[in-house]
This record gives C-alpha cells, structure tokens and sequence, in this order.
C-alpha cells in the first residue's frame, strides 16, 4: 500500500534526527549557520554534525568525521552545506544510514547550466531511487513551526518566529522568501512553515499544496512561483485542493527578460503569463500582483472564518481612508453591504453620533477616536445584519497610548458572530503595541486601508472562487446541447485521425484548410464550405456552383498567413474576375513563396458580414492543451483582447471566458447591435475542447475568423497543425 501524502514529508517536517553534513565551527561559513539554525529551534530529537576536518566538538556538540561514523543507525533527515561536486557520494552515504529527507543549501547545479545540469539530473537520480524527499539544491532551507525544526541557513527563524500560525508559506526563490518572511515579521505573523524549494530537485508546488492541504494544522497556503515543469499536474493538484483550503498564488517570470533571469536563477522557464493566469483561475487559486499582497491574502485566509455573504461592512471615525478602502473594494468587484433600516436606527441610537453617519461606511467622526467603546457597539449592531458578511474597522492611534482600544471585547463579538472582521489600524511603528494585542485575539490587522481593503477582496475571491468551483461538479442544471449529439470520444479520434492521414503520409505538419473544415463539418461545425480549383477553368465552375458573390484563397502547406503572401481575394462578382483572381493569386504568392507547393485555390461563398471573433487552441508544453478565444480577424494580434482557458472546459467555464474579454458588450449587443448567439458561440468552443482533448497528435487549432450572427456562427478559415 503506498505511503499517505503526509508520510511521505513527515521526514521533512518532523524528523526523528538531523545530520548536518558540512557543520563547521568557523562563524563565517554556511555550515555554522546551518547548524546555528538546527540548535536554536530547539529541535527535540538529535543533531549530528558532521565535519570532515576532524573537529571533536562544535557549538557543544559531539562532531563526527563522516557520516558513516555516526552511530544512530537510522537518521531520516540530512543538511547539505558541502560542495556541489561532493554531494552525490556523501548523498549514497546518507541513503545508507536512513536518509528519508534532504535540504541542500549547496549551489551549482542546473542553474548554471552545463556541468551543473548532469550533476542535478544524476542527483535527482539517486535521490529517486533511494526514496528521499530534497528541499533545493541552491535552496534557503525550510523552517517548521510545529517540529521545532530551523533546517536553513537562518538562525535568526528560531527567535523571530517563536509562536505557531497557520499560514504555510512556501517559495522558489530564497530572496523573496525572506521578503515575505520579513513581512510576517513587521505585522507580528506567526506561520506553520516556510519552505524555500529552489531547483526543484523531486519535490514540486503540487507535492507541497497537497501535504499542505492533508495537514491540519494549516488553514492557507501561499506560493512564490518563478515557474514549473509540470504545469498541468500543479493545476489539477491546486484545483482539487483549493477546494479544500486556500491557495494564494504570486507569480514571476513572465516577461522574456523575467524568464531569462528565472531560468539564471533556479533553471526554471515559466509559461506565457496569459497560461499561468489562466491556470490559477482555473484552479480557484488567488493570485497575488506583489509579494506584500500574498502574504496578506495568505494572512487574512488562515486567521478569518468563511464569510456568510459576500458584502462589506467599514467602521471608522475617519471618511478619508474609508474612501480609499470603498475604491478598491468596489474596484475589484466587492460591494457594500447595503444596511437594514433596522441596522440605522439601533446604530444611531446606541453608537454613530448626530453627525455621523449610520450609512455603509459606518462613520463614528473624531468622537470614535477619542471613545473606542463606539466601535464596540457598532460591532455590536452590524454584526446581526444579513446582509454584512465581512466587517473592516478602520481606526489611529491619534498618536496616543492613552486612547486605547476595547479589544478583547470587540474581538469576543467577532468570534461570536461568526463573520470575517478585518482591522486597519493606521499608526506609526512606534504606537504600534496594539497590534500585537489584536493578533493575539486571531484578528488580522493591516497598517494601511489599501492593504486591509485588498485583503478583503482577496478574502471574498476566494470564497467565490470555491463556491464556483463547486458548481462546476454538477453540469446537471446546464442547457442541452444544441442541434445534433457531439460524436463520442473514441468516434472523434476517428474522425480526427482519418482527416490527418493525408498529411502524415505526405510529412507535413499543416492540415490544409479545406481538409481542417471536413473534420469541423464532420463534427456539427457550421463552416463556410467551399470547393479546391486547380485551374482558372476550376475556380469559375466553382463560383457557378457556390454562388455570388465568393472569396477565394490560396491552398499550400507552406503559407499560414494567407492574407500577407498576397493569397486571398474577396467579393468577386463575375466569372472573368474569377479566373483573373486565380492567375494573380498564384503569381503573387508564387513570388512571395517560391518554394511553397501551391495546391490550388480555394472557392467559396462571401460570409455575410457580422462579428469577427477567435477561437484557437495549443498544446502548451508545461500545461498541456489550452484554449483561447477573443475578438478575431487581422486584428488579434493588434488587438490582445483574447482569453485562455486550460481543457477540457465545462459549459459554464466557457461562459466565463467569453464574458472575460474586453469586448465582451459588442457580443452582448451594443448602441442598438442585436446580441450574437451566445449559446451557440458556447457550444462551439466545447466542440473544439472535445476535439483538441480526444484527438491524438494535434498541435494547434485556428479558426479565425468565426463571424458571429444573432442566429448562428460561420468559421470562415481553419488551420490545424499537427504536434
């Protein structure tokens, strides 16, 4: 039976001994500080240094020459601070003695490329078949709260972090680890772990969401991602656990400079920033835009309960800054809670001086800041309103100790209440002790109204996102599909290998048009149908058949953008312009190509006009197969209003990326346009999910432009290539 999630990287977390293999007594080497680290948490079980140098004792330790020399016969976790090029014997001698868990803090393997790269890929290796979970190489090391463990280079972890929280941070790079440890450490934020991953050895984001999810000890999860090996097993991992538990997610590396100094820097070569995006949506995941934000996210997620509603409630005794907070909120799609007229009058009565205001945001004035007790019973009453389901108090210290807040009471209601309440407690770092205080009592604080107001959002994203996903479960309550029943499974892997035989026998990678459109067709595709002429004599018997006025473009397995090679030519009325068309079609791309094989032209019937969209899909190297959609024709890639989306896609997550895009009122009708058939613009990009998903060996998948009708859809062009 194999082994749980969670004792796979118990060893990890709580290990019954620790080696650390390069410990040294010189101050100013990364083997002091390692061990420095291990000591200071207090780690219950035994340490053994080791220290090849013939060191006795060091920091009060017994020391030992080699590993080999230890005299436990079973220590599960090992710190490397050892030369790169000694890792792998010392790495067999570890497995020997028990090794189940490693942190290698060493440098110099796939980052640097070459060399390095064969010795990571050794490593991985042996490591792999020796069953040992490693944390880097080129890694900060871990720290874990609850095993008292400080397996890093960091001794100062042990005494910054003394308490327990719930937050489980974990990081590619160590830089941003310790910005985002720095953070927890400003607002006083105690943490469950942090885990500093580096290269990525054998042990990935997905392995660390999962442990996370199963510990029960942790309420959220934030990620520092440079970028993954294996994007669509993170997504699945994520989306099946950010079910369970949040997952905030802050990602890097997506510009090509940001990726170059990614992959410098842990080897790592992230996806298109579009792809990433839309995977952590996909997956219910919140995504962060900085560093401060996650850690915020992160914070708010694993202090607050669920919220009962999705609406905000602010109490302050200062408009400006509540101001602020509503911009942002409303901003990002979170409302205020609009308050009962029974909630008003208990307010005005037991709370809100006559010249504040009991709307939303509650304002107490200047007589809030000088009597907190206020803000008490204005908890009071929001809290048995319904409609609130997130309370923010917003307050200064008015630079003074003397003013001091009601805070275990207002925290007592709080927890009562059941609902989410977040504090901005605006003051300088001076007169911040009641920060502390309110942390204490499991109320998250944030010393601006930006970051408490962004946590809020953050908060009830989540809670949607969740809510979303779980409705996705069941598709029952969705709309039949529409016209005929979609081919099976086995039946469009059929389909789609006899459209590609053609190519595969002639070795081309590009299905030429008119044979993507009799696999499209052969699918329920409404496709605008038209006839290949290889003659001028051809192109007009052609016109005849399909009838005025037509368009006509080249047919090649060399030119993909047909309009640029001097290929296509549109409403043609008259058979002499036909044949004309059909020389100059030739001559043009013949010139414009001259190695191309030229098959022919195709004819067919001028689309009536209507709106141009996209809808394309690719096989991502890192997720896998992907779908995009946005306003289309030869402006797409002027134009980047378009959306992805990772297959398959169920009906309603079709929905939302047609919605997502900018253009989205022009489909839904626009200063008096009719309203294209959503539903049918819908049916169409599940029919591509299906194909792209049953269908082996497809690469790449454009139909541009699909001209959008209030009555249907036409795919006027097609290209499909093969992986």
């Amino acid at each position: 039976m194999p082994e749980s999630i969670l004792e796979q990287f118990r060893p990890l977390y709580y290990p019954n001994a620790v080696v650390v293999v390069g410990a040294s007594s010189n101050p100013e080497k990364i083997g002091a500080f390692a061990l420095r680290a291990v000591i200071s948490s207090n780690f219950p079980g035994h340490i053994y240094p080791v220290h090849a140098g013939g060191a006795e004792q060091i920091m009060g330790l017994k020391a030992y020459p080699s590993i080999q020399a230890i005299p436990e016969t079973c220590v599960e976790m090992f710190i490397f601070a050892i030369p790169a090029e000694q890792i792998l014997q010392s790495m067999d001698t570890a497995i020997a003695k028990g090794c189940r868990a490693a942190v290698i803090l060493t440098a110099g393997f796939k980052e640097i490329g070459g060399e390095g790269l064969a010795l990571e890929a050794e490593l991985k290796a042996k490591a792999q078949a020796g069953g040992v979970k490693v944390i880097g190489p080129n890694s900060l090391g871990l720290f874990a709260a609850y095993g008292n463990l400080n397996a890093s280079f960091v001794p100062g972890l042990s005494e910054c972090f003394k308490g327990r929280g719930k937050a489980a941070f974990v990081s590619q790079s160590g830089g941003v680890g310790n910005t985002l440890l720095s953070r927890c450490l400003e607002d006083n934020m105690e943490i469950h772990s942090f885990t500093c991953l580096g290269n990525r050895l054998n042990v990935e984001f997905a392995d660390l969401v999962e442990y996370f999810t199963a510990d029960t000890r942790v309420r959220a999860i934030g990620l520092f991602i440079e970028g993954t090996d294996d994007g669509r097993r993170f997504y699945t991992t994520a989306r099946r656990c950010s079910q369970q538990k949040p997952v905030v997610v802050f990602g890097t590396g997506y510009s090509d400079t940001a990726r170059q100094a990614a992959r410098s820097h842990t080897g790592s070569m992230a996806s298109s920033e579009a792809l990433y995006r839309a995977a952590f949506h996909q997956a219910g995941l919140v995504q962060a835009e900085s560093v401060d934000e996650m850690v915020d996210a992160t914070k708010v997620l694993s202090m607050c309960p669920p919220p009962p509603a999705d609406k905000v409630a602010i109490i302050t005794h200062s408009a400006g800054p509540s101001i602020i907070m509503v911009d942002i909120l409303e901003g990002s799609g979170v409302r205020l809670a609009e308050l009962s007229p029974e909630t008003k009058e208990e307010l005005c009565r037991t709370s809100v001086p006559a010249f504040g205001s009991a709307a939303n945001p509650v304002d107490l004035t200047g007589m809030g800041g000088f009597d907190k007790r206020l803000y008490v019973e204005a908890m009071r009453t929001l809290v048995k309103d319904p409609e609130v389901g997130v309370i923010i108090t917003l307050y200064t210290t008015m630079f003074e100790y003397s003013l001091s807040f009601p805070i275990p009471e207002f925290a007592r209601i709080a927890r009562e209440s059941g609902k989410p309440t977040i504090v901005a407690f605006v003051t300088p770092f001076s007169f911040n002790k009641e920060l502390y205080a309110w942390e204490a009592e499991g109320i998250p604080v944030f010393t601006s109204p930006e970051r408490a107001a962004r946590a809020a959002v953050n908060l009830v994203r989540y809670y949607r996102g969740r809510a979303r996903l779980a409705s996705l479960t069941d598709q029952s309550g969705e709309p039949p599909v529409r016209g005929p029943e979609p081919p099976g499974q086995a039946k469009l892997a059929d389909l789609v290998a006899a459209a590609a035989a053609p190519a595969r026998r002639e070795g081309r990678q590009l299905l030429l048009e008119h044979e993507v459109k009799d696999l499209l067709a052969a699918m329920g595709v409404k496709v605008a149908r038209g006839r290949l002429a290889t003659s001028a004599a051809e192109a007009v018997a052609a016109a005849r058949e399909t009838g005025w006025p037509v368009a006509m473009k080249i047919v090649s397995p060399q030119v993909i953008h047909k309009s640029d090679a001097g290929g296509v030519r549109l409403n043609i009325s008259d058979e002499e312009a036909v044949r004309q068309a059909y020389d100059d079609i030739m001559a043009a791309v013949a010139e414009n190509f001259p190695r191309a094989d030229l098959r022919g032209v195709l004819v067919q019937p001028m689309a009536r006009p209507g709106l141009e969209v996209i809808i394309g899909t690719l096989n991502d190297p890192q997720f896998g197969p992907a779908a995009m959609f946005g306003l289309g024709g030869v402006w797409v890639e002027t134009m980047s209003d378009v959306s992805f989306r990772l297959l398959p896609l169920t009906r309603q997550e079709a929905r939302e990326m047609v919605a997502e895009i900018k253009g989205y009122p022009l489909l839904a009708g626009h200063r008096g346009r009719p309203a294209v058939d959503l539903e049918a613009l819908e049916e169409l990009i599940l029919t591509v999910s299906r194909l792209v998903t049953a269908g082996e060996g497809i690469g790449q998948l454009d139909l541009n432009p699909v001209i959008l009708y209030p009555d249907g859809y036409s795919v006027v062009d097609a290209r499909l290539s093969l992986s």
